[in-house]
């Protein structure tokens, strides 16, 4: 069941990873990213630093200990839409059957549940029954206590397919002395596909000596792999995957920029010609803009800028996972990469922002700061500080007035106040430099919902 063009693209999107949908990027290289995708979302290197994996060199999971729960890995960000879908009367804000990837994390999980319970046994089966895969979990390893490592066989086959060995599977574990009781779990073609690829990565990483105990012969052609905590890309991951500094139609390497708005670029005219319906909302708000430079400090520095000498902060932001203890404590090593600038997935590109700007009737940084008194410090620091940030959080930093050339802080001070409550608007942002971003303060975009 290999993945078409659109389903590596749409597997992809599923991560959050959104590539031109006519990338000129080859079949090889789409599962190349995704395959690398994957592994950023297991944690890969936390768990299996080195090839080849020996599951017996851990002990046992202790059956007191909660696989489910301990499985699971989630950002601050999904927290928040949890908690703020509960509070909207919502009990789940990520339905089954509209994301592969959330589909996939849900349903380990739910394995993971299911094991707790006491069955082993299940089959992942689409609503058409076009596809299944057979899969039982042999053992449970401990990594630690919160990463469990599944170990399971699986066998994949095409219902309209099926081969003797998966019938006479299926048999034994009906009736017998090695019989299961099996568990269905409805999994879109799109899902198995990531799970596939999952347990095919994982299959070639673990050492030949490893044997875990079988069943019966019946499970002899299956293919032993394992299954460690899936969760949401983090933010350098994001990052890195998204980041196009080509022609924003396909990718390729860019010689070309739109005429009217010098902002987009193209590899040639076949694809300028391609986006122009697209395009053409950005260009004529683009169109004739005017742009001041503003410098930023990563968002993260701001905050240890505010702190006495000495003192250690640890950033998290929405895509932090909130299980890792060492994810907080490379913060601080993150903390200090930024201090020479803030990765560009934008490229050369224009993206919008959120510009917010700091002020005590925002309840803004520096209002938190114990300088609740008007007429103090905060009078002075009002109104001097903006956090400017994109869609994915994947570009988040402050400008002070003080950096750099303080009229252009001014005059998008200016076009902030004009926005919602006079705090904060949306504008059109191009990287600059390393630590410059340059905002259109004339031509502004669309509102946005975020």
């Amino acid at each position: 069941m290999d993945a078409t063009r659109t389903e590596l693209l749409d597997l992809l999107l599923s991560l959050d990873i959104n590539l031109p949908r006519k990338t000129k990027l080859s079949q090889t290289e789409l599962q190349k990213k995704l395959s690398k995708a994957l592994d950023a979302a297991q944690y890969l290197p936390r768990v299996v630093p080195s090839i080849p994996f020996d599951p017996s060199a851990h002990a046992a999971w202790n059956r007191s200990n909660q696989a489910a729960g301990a499985i699971w890995r989630h950002s601050f960000g999904e927290v928040s839409t949890v908690q703020d879908s509960r509070l909207r009367g919502k009990e789940n804000p990520f339905p089954l059957y509209q994301n592969p990837f959330m589909d996939l994390r849900q349903s380990i999980m739910l394995m993971a549940k299911k094991w707790d319970e006491g069955r082993d046994t299940f089959i992942f089966r689409d609503k058409e029954d076009i596809s299944n895969i057979a899969l039982r979990i042999v053992e449970v390893r401990e990594f630690d206590q919160k990463t469990p490592v599944l170990v399971v066989i699986f066998r994949h086959d095409l219902t309209s397919e099926p081969t003797v060995e998966s019938f006479q599977w299926m048999a034994n574990r009906v009736q017998g002395d090695t019989a299961r009781e099996i568990y269905c779990i409805n999994a879109t073609l799109l899902e198995q596909q990531l799970l596939l690829r999952l347990l095919k990565q994982n299959s070639v990483r673990l050492v030949s000596s490893y044997n875990p105990t079988l069943l019966d012969s019946t499970e002899w052609p299956f293919t032993l792999s394992f299954i460690i905590p899936v969760g949401p890309l983090g933010e350098r991951e994001m990052g890195s995957f998204n980041k196009n500094d080509g022609c924003s139609v396909c990718g390729e390497p860019a010689k070309n920029k739109c005429s009217r708005c010098t902002a987009i670029r193209y590899c040639g005219p076949v694809c300028q010609k391609e986006d122009w319906k697209a395009h053409r909302p950005t260009c004529k708000s683009l169109t004739g803009g005017t742009w001041r430079r503003l410098t930023f400090t990563a968002a993260s520095q701001r905050t240890l800028s505010h702190c006495p000498p000495g003192t250690q902060v640890l950033y998290a932001n929405r895509f932090t996972n909130t299980t890792h203890a060492e994810e907080f404590e490379k913060q601080v090593e993150k903390m200090k990469q930024e201090e020479n600038g803030v990765l560009n997935i934008h490229g050369e590109a224009p993206f919008v922002v959120k510009v917010q700007l700091n002020s005590h009737a925002a309840g803004g940084p520096s209002w938190g700061l114990g300088m609740q008194n008007p007429g103090t410090l905060s009078a002075l620091l009002d109104g001097t500080d903006m956090l400017i940030y994109d869609r994915q959080r994947t570009f988040r930093v402050n400008v002070l007035a003080w950096n750099g050339e303080r009229g252009a802080f001014n005059d998008v001070a200016s076009v902030v106040r004009q926005g919602y409550q006079g705090l904060k608007t949306f504008c059109w942002a191009i990287r600059s430099g390393d630590s410059t971003v340059d905002v259109c303060i004339d031509r502004l975009p669309e509102w946005q919902n975020w």
